[in-house]
């Protein structure tokens, strides 16, 4: 939590403090380490938290607690080892969020969001699990159906990418 909170202030810095949004994307048993966290770093007020249950809370453009999914720069996903299935609907609108481009771009130009995937326990994946995570936010990997994704896990699995 500390390191990816100092990396994400190096974000916040460079890219410009007016100009950043932060999503932190959590389990909610570390709810209040994450909140004091960032506090004790004091980017707290550039940064929304949801938990990984809840990402639908941010695709609502009604829901005036966050930002508009389209307005975050940096997403930090803790645990992120619980979105390896790409059939459930967590994966699904968390993987909207990060790939929606956007809306401005800050110091760092692009119009791609930063994403932080964050596991403790990333051992017990399998290489199909972490291709998983990385289609949270790779563009070209979307475009392969599950035939082909079946193919391309199996040709080497030792070396995914």
């Amino acid at each position: 939590t500390v390191i990816a909170t100092m990396i994400a202030k190096k974000f916040l810095i460079e890219n410009g403090r007016d100009k950043t949004k932060i999503l932190v994307v959590y389990p909610p048993a570390v709810e209040q380490n994450w909140k004091a966290t960032f506090k004790d770093f004091g980017i707290d007020k550039y940064a929304k938290f949801v938990t990984n249950g809840s990402l639908s809370k941010v695709l609502d453009e009604e829901n005036y607690n966050y930002w508009n999914a389209d307005e975050y720069d940096l997403i930090l996903v803790d645990e992120a080892h619980k979105f390896r299935s790409h059939t459930t609907s967590a994966f699904e609108q968390l993987q909207e969020i990060c790939k929606m481009p956007r809306i401005e771009q800050g110091n760092i130009p692009g119009y791609k969001k930063k994403v932080m995937l964050i596991s403790a326990t990333p051992m017990n994946n399998t290489p199909a699990d972490i291709y998983n995570e990385i289609q949270l936010f790779l563009l070209s990997l979307i475009l392969l159906d599950d035939s082909h994704h079946h193919q391309f896990l199996s040709h080497d699995e030792s070396s995914i990418l």
